[in-house]
């Protein structure tokens, strides 16, 4: 995270000082931390864009803070809010806030995201009581948030927020320049028709009708469709001159209205210019609302008419009663508000809106009060978050309420919880949850937990502190924890409690084996009595040993490559009498001499998962016997020990056995899965070393993949994927009955892109087999069958098309027997078109003949080709039985 000291001044710095709205919270905060508040007094600011601070990258907050710091003093008072934020920076580290930890900022993004709900939450209830028609421009709310500072918030946040509290966000309405007809504002002259919107749903009058943005009754689309219906349902109604200008007007919209788009504009345009005789500028807005509702126009649609047909209200509106008392409510003055109820006249005019802002004043001094009951209550049950929940919400409702702050700085943060204590080497080990902000007191006594803050041995304070590790805590006595949390030092939340016995485990615990026995040995703490050893056997069984004196014991008499668990506790005479602390555990098995197995043999065989090997091998008495696979070429150094990182290093697998028998009780015998021919080891365990027994070659060579015989030129090519490990191949033919047979290197094979076998004819049997070589041996593959099939000779053919002025066109084919000589069916095809036949079947045989072609010569076969129109093709075929493939000349000698 860079700081660059100009951008901070241009892009805070200056911005700050010319807000007013952010410089006064940044002084409520300086003030909140003075009082105490903590990390909760940052909670209304945006905290990381005063101090630069990136909450996605908080590397080196240090070295930024001693940055920022520098920056500020040189900044002095240019412009005055770096002297601002100074302030802020030294009443935070005042505070003990923890600016350069990368956790406190995480902390105060989430503390940020809440309070800035809360306060987009009272700004829109506000502006709701403001405008009390309910609706408002997107630009008015904007330049609402910008005042009350929110401008950073996104628009669509904003609509949210107005839109979950009833507060329509849309855009104003503008004179619209579509011509209204006569005699559309005749017809809703009568008072039959309300509006023109009436007409649409004749005989029916509408209802929640819309017409701004959509045309629709009742929640139904109003469409070209409904013109006709009304039309035609007027026609059948009793006649009258209302009816009589109805018709005219229904049958002018039809005419005029081709699709549903103009019919909106046209309704729109008329409706608008029909209200404006009945919404007139200086009127309460209010009733001209609810008048516009009651001619069946929704609510939204009569509000936004309303402000767009007489946006201003009445003339004396700033200075009505009903206006006062609302604003000093938005400006949580309760007293204020109780004083202009109570001291402004009534007037006839503003009768309606002074009983609504009065039934809000009533209803908000009604809320306080049982928000002031519901913190008694809460203080007297020393329920202290729900004691803060009530004054905060209390505090919103009326801010100029001075005792209301009083009484919620003098409430203690809420009490830790979920404490717990558990003992960890050595030590006691405390954990508990506290409200973010405040100071964790903890104090410890021996016995019961301490009741208040001096009632025991402070053993730990600090701002969000969360846990603890206790290591003065007395050994061998019973002891109780409490801890408390405080703002400001003198008042204390309820304590979270908890007792433990502090009885330290032996540490430092070792154990030795040789063939028959095993030594322990342990530290215990100075304050232990004595130690218990409960030896558990193999069958399951315990024994118990007592040491009086000391910190070791020998157990004898153990059985050689039996596993035996040792527990060993120390024990301590408490207040309550004699007592064991937990238990230290340890595992060890008597063993004889680290030595390889032997007899060791590998076998190849066939598993249920593929190929595999069985190893056997002599056990090792007192250790456990791995196999492990080595590529070919491993050196085994027999009998040497060796870690097992290192065998890994070298190509060395640890092969895992599959499930099944394992062999008489005097031998082992696995089966592993392994493909390849590969070195086996057994290697004998001793932690993460091993002694490495005689090695043994084994396995299986593998098969090629995806083998392949073609005919290439005068010769056949044999291909495939080789296995890996580098093998040889051995391919095998047999040419004329007589076999064959020849090896392969892949760098051979490489070079020649595959096999060569240099015949055509009489190649069969074609097979490849993978060796496997080592020093002194190698290995076969079963030989894998290639599939061959001699390929049957291509013939090239030429045509040449004749035209005559009078006998029509003729065709010659000329054949190429390239060698081939025989008897060979051929036919001549003729088909008109664009399409080049494409099978016999597809055109006219104009020609059919049998050919005898001899392997130096050349045959023709002529044809006359019957009057076609242009295009047409001719194209020689033969069956599809027949020993030779015939490749087509150029489409130019095919086409006529």
């Amino acid at each position: 995270m860079t700081f660059d000291p100009k951008a901070y001044k241009k892009d805070v710095l200056v911005p700050l000082a010319k807000d007013q709205t952010a410089s006064a919270a940044v002084d409520a905060a300086i003030r909140a931390l003075s009082q105490g508040k903590g990390a909760a007094a940052l909670a209304g600011l945006d905290s990381t864009t005063l101090f630069a601070v990136d909450p996605a990258n908080t590397g080196d907050l240090p070295s930024h803070f001693k940055q920022l710091g520098l920056a500020l003093n040189k900044f002095g008072s240019m412009p005055p809010s770096a002297d601002k934020v100074r302030r802020l920076l030294q009443a935070s580290q005042s505070a003990g806030l923890t600016l350069e930890e990368p956790a406190f900022w995480q902390q105060q993004s989430a503390d940020r995201a809440h309070a800035q709900a809360a306060q987009l939450d009272g700004f829109v209830e506000n502006l709701k009581t403001e405008n009390p028609l309910g609706v408002l421009t997107p630009e008015q709310l904007g330049r609402a948030a910008v005042a009350a500072g929110f401008g950073n918030i996104p628009a669509q946040t904003l609509h949210s927020a107005a839109g979950a509290k009833g507060l329509m966000v849309a855009p104003e309405l503008t004179a619209s320049s579509t011509t209204v007809p006569a005699v559309l504002l005749k017809a809703t002259g009568h008072a039959e028709f309300r509006t023109l919107l009436d007409l649409l749903t004749f005989p029916d009058l509408a209802a929640d009708a819309t017409f701004i943005d959509s045309l629709s009754s009742s929640g139904r689309p109003l469409t070209v469709g409904d013109v006709t219906s009304a039309l035609g349902r007027s026609e059948r109604a009793r006649d009258s001159s209302a009816v009589q200008d109805a018709q005219k007007a229904l049958g002018l919209l039809e005419k005029q209205c081709k699709d549903d788009t103009v019919l909106h504009q046209l309704v729109r345009a008329t409706v608008l210019k029909h209200l404006a005789g009945h919404v007139k500028p200086g009127g309460s807005r209010l009733q001209q609302r609810d008048a516009l509702v009651g001619m069946g126009i929704g609510r939204a649609d009569a509000a936004r008419a309303v402000a767009f047909l007489n946006p201003s209200g009445a003339e004396n509106a700033r200075s009505a009663a009903s206006l006062q008392i609302a604003e000093a409510l938005s400006a949580g003055k309760l007293a204020e508000a109780r004083r202009l109820a109570d001291s402004l006249p009534e007037e006839d005019d503003d009768r309606a809106e002074r009983t609504s802002a009065l039934a809000r004043l009533t209803a908000a001094e009604s809320q306080k009060a049982g928000l002031l009951d519901a913190y008694r209550t809460a203080w007297d049950a020393r329920d202290f978050p729900e004691a803060e929940r009530a004054l905060t919400a209390a505090v919103r409702i009326d801010t100029e309420d001075a005792s209301l702050s009083q009484k919620l700085e003098e409430i203690p943060p809420a009490g830790p919880a979920a404490l717990q204590a558990g003992i960890r080497a050595g030590a006691v080990h405390l954990s508990w949850s506290a409200t973010p902000g405040a100071t964790s007191v903890v104090v410890r006594s021996e016995g019961t937990a301490p009741a208040s803050p001096g009632a025991g041995t402070e053993v730990g304070r600090g701002q969000d502190l969360l846990q603890l590790v206790d290591n003065g805590a007395p050994a061998g006595r019973h002891v109780g924890y409490s801890v408390f949390t405080t703002r400001d030092g003198r008042t204390f939340s309820d304590p979270a409690t908890t007792q433990i016995a502090f009885l330290p485990a032996p540490s430092s615990l070792v154990a030795t084996a040789d063939s028959s026995q095993i030594e322990l040995s342990w530290r215990l703490s100075p304050e232990a009595l004595a130690t218990e050893v409960i030896q558990q056997n193999a069958d399951g069984t315990t024994t118990t040993h007592p040491v009086a004196n000391g910190s070791a014991l020998t157990v004898k008499g153990l059985s050689l490559g039996v596993k035996y668990v040792f527990d060993v506790r120390a024990v301590y005479v408490t207040q309550q009498g004699r007592e064991a602390s937990q238990s230290s555990r340890i595992e060890a098995t008597p063993r004889g001499e680290l030595a390889p197995a032997s007899d060791f043999t590998v076998q190849s065989v066939t598993t249920d998962n593929g190929s595999g090997v069985t190893a056997s091998w002599l056990p090792v008495a007192g250790y456990d016997v791995e196999v492990w696979a080595f590529p070919r070429d491993y050196r085994v150094l027999s009998g040497s020990i060796e870690p097992l990182a290192k065998l890994t290093g070298q190509g060395g697998v640890r092969l895992t056995p599959l499930p099944g028998r394992s062999g008489p009780a005097e031998r082992v015998v696995r089966t592993y899965r392994a493909e390849g021919i590969s070195v086996y080891v057994p290697v004998t365990l001793d932690g993460e070393r091993g002694r490495l027994g005689e090695p043994v070659v084994s396995g299986a060579a593998p098969n090629i993949r995806d083998g392949m015989a073609e005919r290439f030129g005068n010769a056949v090519k044999v291909s495939w994927v080789w296995p890996t490990g580098g093998y040889l191949m051995e391919v095998s033919w047999k040419l004329d009955g007589a076999p064959r047979s020849q090896r392969i290197t892949p760098a051979k094979y490489r070079a020649d892109g595959g096999f060569m076998i240099p015949a055509l004819e009489g190649v069969s049997d074609i097979a490849v087999a993978t060796i496997a070589k080592t020093s002194d041996d190698e290995w076969a593959s079963a030989p894998l069958p290639i599939s061959y099939t001699t390929a049957r000779p291509v013939l090239e053919y030429a045509l040449a098309i004749k035209k005559t002025l009078f006998k029509g066109a003729t065709v010659t084919a000329t054949i190429d027997p390239r060698g081939f000589s025989g008897a060979l069916d051929v036919m001549l095809v003729v088909a008109s078109g664009a399409l080049m036949p494409a099978t016999a079947r597809s055109g006219d045989v104009i020609a059919r003949q049998r050919l005898a072609l001899e392997a130096d010569g050349s045959a023709v076969l002529q044809a006359p080709i019957p009057k076609l129109p242009s295009p047409y093709w001719v194209r020689l075929f033969v069956e599809d039985t027949a020993p030779v493939v015939l490749l087509d000349p150029p489409t130019s000698q095919m086409k006529g």
